[in-house]
Protein backbone atom coordinates (compact mmCIF):
# COMPACT_ATOMS: atom_id res chain seq x y z
CA UNK A 1 0.00 0.00 0.00
CA UNK A 2 1.42 3.40 -1.03
CA UNK A 3 -0.24 6.67 0.06
CA UNK A 4 -3.28 4.58 0.98
CA UNK A 5 -3.65 3.23 -2.57
CA UNK A 6 -3.84 -0.48 -3.29
CA UNK A 7 -4.59 -0.74 -6.98
CA UNK A 8 -4.14 1.12 -10.29
CA UNK A 9 -6.80 0.14 -12.88
CA UNK A 10 -6.72 1.59 -16.40
CA UNK A 11 -10.11 2.72 -17.68
CA UNK A 12 -11.13 3.54 -21.25
CA UNK A 13 -13.79 6.03 -20.06
CA UNK A 14 -16.52 3.64 -21.26
CA UNK A 15 -20.04 4.24 -19.98
CA UNK A 16 -20.14 0.81 -18.32
CA UNK A 17 -16.88 1.57 -16.50
CA UNK A 18 -18.27 4.89 -15.30
CA UNK A 19 -21.35 3.10 -13.98
CA UNK A 20 -19.14 0.64 -12.09
CA UNK A 21 -16.96 3.36 -10.57
CA UNK A 22 -19.93 5.55 -9.63
CA UNK A 23 -21.69 2.68 -7.87
CA UNK A 24 -18.57 1.24 -6.21
CA UNK A 25 -18.32 1.04 -2.45
CA UNK A 26 -16.38 3.90 -0.85
CA UNK A 27 -13.87 1.33 0.43
CA UNK A 28 -13.07 0.48 -3.19
CA UNK A 29 -13.03 4.01 -4.62
CA UNK A 30 -10.77 5.32 -1.88
CA UNK A 31 -8.16 2.63 -2.50
CA UNK A 32 -7.75 2.92 -6.26
CA UNK A 33 -5.59 5.31 -8.25
CA UNK A 34 -7.19 5.12 -11.68
CA UNK A 35 -5.44 5.64 -14.99
CA UNK A 36 -7.94 7.35 -17.29
CA UNK A 37 -7.19 6.83 -20.98
CA UNK A 38 -8.73 9.62 -23.06
CA UNK A 39 -10.18 8.09 -26.25
CA UNK A 40 -9.93 9.68 -29.70
CA UNK A 41 -13.01 11.35 -31.23
CA UNK A 42 -13.76 8.19 -33.23
CA UNK A 43 -14.94 6.57 -29.99
CA UNK A 44 -18.73 6.93 -29.38
CA UNK A 45 -19.78 9.46 -26.75
CA UNK A 46 -23.50 10.27 -26.41
CA UNK A 47 -22.76 13.66 -24.79
CA UNK A 48 -20.48 14.90 -27.57
CA UNK A 49 -21.86 16.97 -30.48
CA UNK A 50 -22.56 14.85 -33.59
CA UNK A 51 -20.31 16.93 -35.85
CA UNK A 52 -16.58 17.21 -36.38
CA UNK A 53 -14.98 19.20 -33.58
CA UNK A 54 -12.17 21.73 -33.65
CA UNK A 55 -9.01 21.04 -31.65
CA UNK A 56 -10.17 23.45 -28.93
CA UNK A 57 -13.50 21.65 -28.72
CA UNK A 58 -11.79 18.26 -28.55
CA UNK A 59 -9.69 19.48 -25.63
CA UNK A 60 -12.77 20.79 -23.85
CA UNK A 61 -14.65 17.52 -24.41
CA UNK A 62 -11.69 15.46 -23.17
CA UNK A 63 -11.55 17.49 -19.95
CA UNK A 64 -15.31 17.12 -19.51
CA UNK A 65 -15.12 13.34 -19.88
CA UNK A 66 -12.28 13.14 -17.38
CA UNK A 67 -14.19 15.22 -14.86
CA UNK A 68 -17.42 13.30 -15.36
CA UNK A 69 -15.65 9.98 -14.86
CA UNK A 70 -13.54 10.92 -11.81
CA UNK A 71 -14.74 14.21 -10.30
CA UNK A 72 -12.57 14.14 -7.18
CA UNK A 73 -9.41 12.53 -5.89
CA UNK A 74 -6.12 11.67 -7.57
CA UNK A 75 -6.12 10.02 -10.99
CA UNK A 76 -3.59 9.58 -13.78
CA UNK A 77 -4.75 10.73 -17.19
CA UNK A 78 -3.31 9.46 -20.44
CA UNK A 79 -3.76 11.69 -23.50
CA UNK A 80 -1.69 9.76 -26.09
CA UNK A 81 -4.67 8.55 -28.18
CA UNK A 82 -6.14 12.03 -28.39
CA UNK A 83 -2.95 13.59 -29.76
CA UNK A 84 -3.29 12.50 -33.45
CA UNK A 85 -6.62 14.36 -33.60
CA UNK A 86 -5.05 17.68 -32.64
CA UNK A 87 -3.35 20.27 -34.81
CA UNK A 88 0.31 19.18 -34.83
CA UNK A 89 1.66 22.72 -34.87
CA UNK A 90 -0.34 23.60 -31.76
CA UNK A 91 -0.11 20.29 -29.90
CA UNK A 92 2.02 21.59 -27.03
CA UNK A 93 -0.24 24.56 -26.28
CA UNK A 94 -3.36 22.40 -26.69
CA UNK A 95 -2.06 19.78 -24.28
CA UNK A 96 -1.18 22.50 -21.80
CA UNK A 97 -4.74 23.79 -22.12
CA UNK A 98 -6.07 20.26 -21.60
CA UNK A 99 -4.19 20.02 -18.32
CA UNK A 100 -5.56 23.35 -17.12
CA UNK A 101 -9.13 22.42 -18.07
CA UNK A 102 -8.79 19.00 -16.46
CA UNK A 103 -7.41 20.52 -13.24
CA UNK A 104 -10.34 22.94 -13.19
CA UNK A 105 -12.58 19.85 -13.09
CA UNK A 106 -10.47 17.99 -10.53
CA UNK A 107 -7.20 19.28 -9.11
CA UNK A 108 -6.10 15.70 -8.44
CA UNK A 109 -5.48 14.84 -12.10
CA UNK A 110 -1.92 13.75 -12.94
CA UNK A 111 -0.80 13.80 -16.61
CA UNK A 112 1.13 10.81 -17.99
CA UNK A 113 4.33 11.26 -20.03
CA UNK A 114 6.65 8.64 -21.47
CA UNK A 115 10.34 8.51 -22.32
CA UNK A 116 9.59 9.35 -25.96
CA UNK A 117 7.28 12.32 -25.40
CA UNK A 118 8.76 15.23 -27.40
CA UNK A 119 10.47 17.60 -25.00
CA UNK A 120 8.31 20.60 -25.94
CA UNK A 121 5.11 18.71 -25.13
CA UNK A 122 6.60 17.26 -21.95
CA UNK A 123 7.68 20.70 -20.73
CA UNK A 124 4.26 22.15 -21.53
CA UNK A 125 2.53 19.44 -19.47
CA UNK A 126 4.98 19.64 -16.58
CA UNK A 127 4.71 23.41 -16.53
CA UNK A 128 0.92 23.24 -16.51
CA UNK A 129 0.94 21.21 -13.29
CA UNK A 130 3.71 23.41 -11.87
CA UNK A 131 5.82 20.28 -11.30
CA UNK A 132 3.48 19.16 -8.51
CA UNK A 133 2.80 15.66 -9.82
CA UNK A 134 3.30 13.79 -13.08
CA UNK A 135 3.43 10.14 -14.11
CA UNK A 136 6.17 8.69 -16.30
CA UNK A 137 5.33 5.58 -18.32
CA UNK A 138 8.12 3.12 -19.06
CA UNK A 139 7.13 0.37 -21.50
CA UNK A 140 8.69 -2.99 -22.35
CA UNK A 141 10.92 -1.52 -25.05
CA UNK A 142 12.25 1.05 -22.58
CA UNK A 143 12.75 -1.62 -19.95
CA UNK A 144 14.82 -3.73 -22.35
CA UNK A 145 17.55 -1.09 -22.33
CA UNK A 146 20.56 -1.89 -20.18
CA UNK A 147 20.50 1.73 -18.99
CA UNK A 148 16.78 2.17 -18.30
CA UNK A 149 17.57 3.82 -14.96
CA UNK A 150 19.91 6.29 -16.64
CA UNK A 151 17.35 7.04 -19.35
CA UNK A 152 14.71 7.77 -16.72
CA UNK A 153 17.13 9.97 -14.82
CA UNK A 154 18.00 12.01 -17.91
CA UNK A 155 14.32 12.71 -18.64
CA UNK A 156 13.79 13.81 -15.05
CA UNK A 157 16.80 16.12 -15.28
CA UNK A 158 15.61 17.61 -18.59
CA UNK A 159 12.26 18.42 -17.02
CA UNK A 160 13.72 19.49 -13.65
CA UNK A 161 11.51 16.92 -11.95
CA UNK A 162 12.01 15.65 -8.43
CA UNK A 163 11.42 11.85 -8.39
CA UNK A 164 9.34 12.38 -5.24
CA UNK A 165 6.73 14.09 -7.47
CA UNK A 166 6.71 11.29 -10.06
CA UNK A 167 4.56 8.17 -10.30
CA UNK A 168 6.58 5.61 -12.28
CA UNK A 169 4.15 3.58 -14.39
CA UNK A 170 5.91 0.45 -15.63
CA UNK A 171 3.74 -0.84 -18.46
CA UNK A 172 4.53 -4.45 -19.34
CA UNK A 173 1.57 -4.83 -21.71
CA UNK A 174 3.75 -6.32 -24.45
CA UNK A 175 5.55 -8.80 -22.22
CA UNK A 176 5.08 -12.56 -22.49
CA UNK A 177 3.61 -13.31 -19.08
CA UNK A 178 2.95 -17.02 -19.48
CA UNK A 179 6.23 -18.08 -17.87
CA UNK A 180 5.09 -16.58 -14.60
CA UNK A 181 7.95 -17.62 -12.33
CA UNK A 182 10.66 -16.43 -14.71
CA UNK A 183 8.86 -13.15 -15.32
CA UNK A 184 8.34 -12.59 -11.58
CA UNK A 185 12.06 -13.14 -10.97
CA UNK A 186 12.78 -10.51 -13.63
CA UNK A 187 10.28 -8.09 -12.05
CA UNK A 188 11.81 -8.41 -8.60
CA UNK A 189 15.29 -7.60 -9.91
CA UNK A 190 14.07 -4.87 -12.24
CA UNK A 191 12.24 -2.91 -9.57
CA UNK A 192 15.00 -3.32 -7.02
CA UNK A 193 17.38 -1.71 -9.56
CA UNK A 194 15.08 1.34 -9.69
CA UNK A 195 14.57 1.60 -5.93
CA UNK A 196 17.26 4.28 -5.48
CA UNK A 197 15.16 6.87 -7.33
CA UNK A 198 12.67 7.44 -4.47
CA UNK A 199 9.63 7.88 -6.71
CA UNK A 200 6.34 9.00 -5.27
CA UNK A 201 4.81 5.70 -6.41
CA UNK A 202 5.88 2.76 -8.55
CA UNK A 203 3.27 0.75 -10.46
CA UNK A 204 3.54 -2.59 -12.24
CA UNK A 205 0.90 -2.73 -14.97
CA UNK A 206 0.04 -5.53 -17.41
CA UNK A 207 -2.79 -7.68 -18.71
CA UNK A 208 -2.97 -11.16 -20.16
CA UNK A 209 -6.66 -10.80 -21.05
CA UNK A 210 -7.11 -11.86 -24.70
CA UNK A 211 -7.52 -9.17 -27.35
CA UNK A 212 -10.24 -11.25 -29.05
CA UNK A 213 -13.04 -12.94 -27.09
CA UNK A 214 -11.79 -16.54 -26.73
CA UNK A 215 -15.21 -18.02 -25.97
CA UNK A 216 -17.20 -19.45 -28.88
CA UNK A 217 -20.93 -18.63 -29.17
CA UNK A 218 -22.65 -20.49 -26.33
CA UNK A 219 -19.25 -21.46 -24.91
CA UNK A 220 -16.85 -20.85 -22.04
CA UNK A 221 -13.21 -19.80 -21.79
CA UNK A 222 -10.97 -19.51 -18.73
CA UNK A 223 -7.76 -17.62 -19.60
CA UNK A 224 -5.20 -17.30 -16.80
CA UNK A 225 -4.50 -14.02 -15.04
CA UNK A 226 -0.76 -14.17 -15.51
CA UNK A 227 -0.13 -10.55 -14.48
CA UNK A 228 -1.80 -11.14 -11.10
CA UNK A 229 0.12 -14.36 -10.56
CA UNK A 230 3.43 -12.71 -11.48
CA UNK A 231 2.86 -9.74 -9.15
CA UNK A 232 2.06 -12.05 -6.24
CA UNK A 233 5.16 -14.16 -6.84
CA UNK A 234 7.41 -11.10 -7.14
CA UNK A 235 6.07 -9.94 -3.77
CA UNK A 236 6.89 -13.30 -2.24
CA UNK A 237 10.55 -13.23 -3.31
CA UNK A 238 11.38 -9.53 -2.85
CA UNK A 239 10.67 -7.47 0.26
CA UNK A 240 11.44 -4.29 -1.68
CA UNK A 241 8.94 -5.20 -4.38
CA UNK A 242 6.30 -6.12 -1.79
CA UNK A 243 6.73 -2.81 0.02
CA UNK A 244 7.01 -0.46 -2.92
CA UNK A 245 5.22 -1.67 -6.09
CA UNK A 246 1.50 -1.21 -6.68
CA UNK A 247 -0.47 -3.61 -8.86
CA UNK A 248 -2.11 -2.26 -11.99
CA UNK A 249 -4.08 -3.81 -14.83
CA UNK A 250 -6.67 -2.94 -17.49
CA UNK A 251 -9.62 -4.25 -15.46
CA UNK A 252 -11.42 -7.10 -17.23
CA UNK A 253 -10.00 -6.17 -20.62
CA UNK A 254 -7.00 -6.41 -22.89
CA UNK A 255 -4.14 -3.95 -22.74
CA UNK A 256 -4.63 -3.29 -26.46
CA UNK A 257 -6.67 -0.15 -27.09
CA UNK A 258 -8.88 -0.55 -30.13
CA UNK A 259 -11.04 2.50 -30.70
CA UNK A 260 -13.70 2.89 -33.37
CA UNK A 261 -17.30 3.68 -34.09
CA UNK A 262 -18.64 0.90 -31.93
CA UNK A 263 -19.21 -2.78 -32.55
CA UNK A 264 -22.28 -4.95 -32.28
CA UNK A 265 -22.38 -6.04 -28.63
CA UNK A 266 -21.77 -9.70 -27.84
CA UNK A 267 -23.82 -11.12 -24.97
CA UNK A 268 -21.08 -12.26 -22.62
CA UNK A 269 -19.69 -11.72 -19.14
CA UNK A 270 -16.05 -11.60 -18.00
CA UNK A 271 -15.89 -12.74 -14.41
CA UNK A 272 -12.66 -12.40 -12.44
CA UNK A 273 -11.72 -15.40 -10.31
CA UNK A 274 -8.65 -16.02 -8.13
CA UNK A 275 -6.27 -17.17 -10.87
CA UNK A 276 -8.25 -16.81 -14.09
CA UNK A 277 -11.23 -15.20 -15.78
CA UNK A 278 -14.47 -17.03 -16.42
CA UNK A 279 -15.72 -15.85 -19.82
CA UNK A 280 -19.24 -17.00 -20.61
CA UNK A 281 -20.70 -16.15 -24.02
CA UNK A 282 -24.26 -16.40 -25.27
CA UNK A 283 -25.44 -17.73 -28.60
CA UNK A 284 -26.81 -14.27 -29.48
CA UNK A 285 -27.31 -10.95 -27.71
CA UNK A 286 -30.68 -12.02 -26.28
CA UNK A 287 -28.99 -14.88 -24.43
CA UNK A 288 -27.59 -12.85 -21.52
CA UNK A 289 -29.82 -14.51 -18.91
CA UNK A 290 -28.40 -17.96 -19.63
CA UNK A 291 -24.91 -16.40 -19.52
CA UNK A 292 -25.66 -14.91 -16.10
CA UNK A 293 -27.02 -18.28 -14.90
CA UNK A 294 -23.77 -20.01 -15.83
CA UNK A 295 -21.69 -17.36 -14.05
CA UNK A 296 -23.83 -17.29 -10.90
CA UNK A 297 -23.78 -21.09 -10.63
CA UNK A 298 -19.99 -21.26 -10.96
CA UNK A 299 -18.08 -22.26 -7.82
CA UNK A 300 -16.08 -19.02 -8.12
CA UNK A 301 -19.14 -16.74 -7.97
CA UNK A 302 -18.68 -14.33 -5.07
CA UNK A 303 -22.38 -13.95 -4.28
CA UNK A 304 -24.97 -11.24 -4.85
CA UNK A 305 -23.77 -9.17 -1.89
CA UNK A 306 -20.19 -8.85 -3.19
CA UNK A 307 -20.62 -5.89 -5.55
CA UNK A 308 -23.25 -4.08 -7.61
CA UNK A 309 -22.02 -6.08 -10.61
CA UNK A 310 -22.51 -9.36 -8.77
CA UNK A 311 -25.98 -8.29 -7.71
CA UNK A 312 -26.86 -7.56 -11.34
CA UNK A 313 -25.56 -10.98 -12.46
CA UNK A 314 -27.56 -12.76 -9.76
CA UNK A 315 -30.81 -10.92 -10.49
CA UNK A 316 -30.36 -11.27 -14.25
CA UNK A 317 -29.88 -15.01 -13.76
CA UNK A 318 -32.92 -15.43 -11.52
CA UNK A 319 -35.15 -13.22 -13.64
CA UNK A 320 -35.77 -10.79 -10.79
CA UNK A 321 -33.79 -8.06 -12.54
CA UNK A 322 -33.40 -6.57 -15.98
CA UNK A 323 -31.20 -8.15 -18.67
CA UNK A 324 -29.54 -4.81 -19.29
CA UNK A 325 -27.52 -3.87 -22.34
CA UNK A 326 -23.89 -3.70 -23.39
CA UNK A 327 -23.00 -0.92 -20.93
CA UNK A 328 -24.63 -2.78 -18.05
CA UNK A 329 -22.71 -5.95 -18.88
CA UNK A 330 -19.45 -4.00 -18.89
CA UNK A 331 -20.52 -2.42 -15.60
CA UNK A 332 -20.98 -5.90 -14.11
CA UNK A 333 -17.56 -7.07 -15.34
CA UNK A 334 -15.83 -3.94 -14.05
CA UNK A 335 -17.71 -3.66 -10.76
CA UNK A 336 -16.86 -7.21 -9.74
CA UNK A 337 -13.26 -6.91 -10.93
CA UNK A 338 -12.29 -3.71 -9.12
CA UNK A 339 -14.05 -4.86 -5.95
CA UNK A 340 -12.30 -8.23 -5.99
CA UNK A 341 -8.95 -6.68 -6.81
CA UNK A 342 -9.11 -4.20 -3.92
CA UNK A 343 -10.32 -6.87 -1.50
CA UNK A 344 -7.64 -9.36 -2.54
CA UNK A 345 -4.79 -6.85 -2.38
CA UNK A 346 -6.02 -5.61 1.00
CA UNK A 347 -5.82 -9.19 2.24
CA UNK A 348 -2.27 -9.49 0.87
CA UNK A 349 -1.08 -6.39 2.72
CA UNK A 350 -3.00 -7.15 5.92
CA UNK A 351 -5.53 -4.33 5.64
CA UNK A 352 -9.09 -4.82 6.89
CA UNK A 353 -11.72 -2.97 4.88
CA UNK A 354 -15.37 -2.42 5.73
CA UNK A 355 -18.02 -2.56 3.00
CA UNK A 356 -21.64 -1.45 3.02
CA UNK A 357 -24.48 -3.75 2.09
CA UNK A 358 -25.07 -3.92 -1.66
CA UNK A 359 -28.59 -2.82 -2.55
CA UNK A 360 -30.65 -4.85 -5.04
CA UNK A 361 -29.55 -4.14 -8.58
CA UNK A 362 -32.99 -2.95 -9.67
CA UNK A 363 -32.59 -0.06 -7.20
CA UNK A 364 -28.95 0.67 -7.97
CA UNK A 365 -29.27 0.46 -11.74
CA UNK A 366 -32.34 2.66 -11.83
CA UNK A 367 -29.78 5.45 -11.76
CA UNK A 368 -28.38 4.34 -15.09
CA UNK A 369 -29.80 4.08 -18.57
CA UNK A 370 -28.95 0.97 -20.55
CA UNK A 371 -26.81 1.76 -23.57
CA UNK A 372 -25.45 -0.09 -26.54
CA UNK A 373 -22.16 1.74 -26.18
CA UNK A 374 -19.82 -0.82 -24.65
Amino acid sequence: MIDGYLYVPAFRLKEGERMAVESADAAVRSRILPQLVVPPPSEPDPKRPKRSLTSDELIFEAARRLGDFWPRGSALFDWRYLLPSLEASESSSLLERLVHLALDRNDGFIPVLDLRTPIDRARALVGAVERRAVALRVDLEDSSSSDVGGNIGRVLDQLSLDPACVTLLCDFSDADLQHTEEFADFLAGYFEALSDKSFSRVVFQASSFPTVNPAKPGGTATPARYEWLAWQRARSISEGFAAGVLFGDFVADSSKFIFGKGRAPIAHLRYTRDVDWLIERGTDRSDIRSVAKRVSSDRGFSGAEFSVGDRFIYECATGSGRPGGASTWRMANTSHHITKQVRDIATKVGLELKFKRVEPAREQLALFKDSEIV
